[in-house]
């Protein structure tokens, strides 16, 4: 392989033996390194290949404009997301990113900061990923002094739940909008504030997360009524109130009409996130 463009000292555009572009990351691989130049196989940590999404030449295009010092940063906080929590991601998390970088810092120079209305739920829903979103404004404040709101920190993190799934932007969006929503009807009827931190209460927010995806696809658990339902039901009357202002919610909102399956799973992790 040779070198077809420097990123960065880390990081080198590049082709493989199939001609897809691919990006070669390695620590100071790009160092005083020229266009044309071999790339030294033993210095090769990963190898970033975007062919299969079929994004070529987007990635090409974004990388002969970007500024080196927005891949330099992108470079860095996805390094401290691979150290601190050895996350999976999506190689594309370093053009969404560097992209998101960019506009960021343009947005900043012009007086204006984008509100992030998702900011508490992303906040009780994705702690990993919020702490990567308030590393990289600690970078931005180090290495370009600019003070940045915690709605940036949001964004971020919003780029990283993106990177390890197969879900777009929007659809993270709506899926952290509905849990939202469904945990705040959840601790006005019962008048509490839920432990982000509890087993159960994760559990829980795991299921909301899984449920919220199959309301975007217009999946339907199926029926199978073993009167399990009934029993949860008469037993925790209270919860089922609680179960009812969900389902009525969903419906209005989104058009979604909830089995008894799906109603009898919302009742069980209610149940035991009261702790009763």
């Amino acid at each position: 392989m040779v070198v077809r463009q420097i990123l960065n000292n880390n990081l080198i555009l590049s082709k493989n033996s199939a001609g897809e572009e691919i990006i070669v990351k390695g620590k100071g691989i790009g160092f005083q390194k020229s266009k044309g130049d071999v790339i030294e196989e033993e210095r090769i940590e990963k190898i970033f290949t975007f062919a299969q999404s079929g994004r070529d030449s987007r990635f090409q295009r974004f990388f002969s404009s970007i500024q080196a010092e927005y891949i330099d940063l992108t470079d860095k906080i996805v390094d401290y997301a691979l150290m601190q929590y050895d996350m999976k991601l999506s190689d594309s998390i370093y053009i969404a990113l560097s992209d998101r970088l960019e506009g960021v810092c343009s947005r900043y120079e012009k007086g204006i900061q984008m509100p992030n209305g998702l900011l508490f739920d992303i906040r009780r829903m994705y702690h990993q990923e919020y702490d990567i979103g308030r590393f990289a404004l600690g970078l931005l404040k180090t290495e370009k002094d600019m003070d940045l709101r915690n709605d940036e920190a949001g964004y971020i993190a919003m780029h990283f739940i993106n990177a390890q799934t197969d879900n777009d932007m929007d659809d993270i969006y709506m899926i952290t909008k509905v849990v939202g929503e469904v945990l705040d009807i959840v601790q006005t009827h019962f008048r509490m504030i839920l432990n982000d931190e509890d087993y159960n209460c994760q559990r829980f927010q795991t299921h909301l997360k899984f449920f919220a995806q199959r309301l975007l696809m217009g999946n339907l658990y199926y029926e199978q009524d073993d009167g399990l339902y009934e029993v949860i039901r008469d037993r925790y009357p209270d919860v089922y109130e609680c179960v009812r202002k969900i389902v009525m919610h969903i419906e209005q909102e989104y058009r979604y009409n909830m089995s008894k399956e799906e109603m009898l799973y919302l009742m069980i992790h209610i149940e035991r996130v009261r702790g009763r």
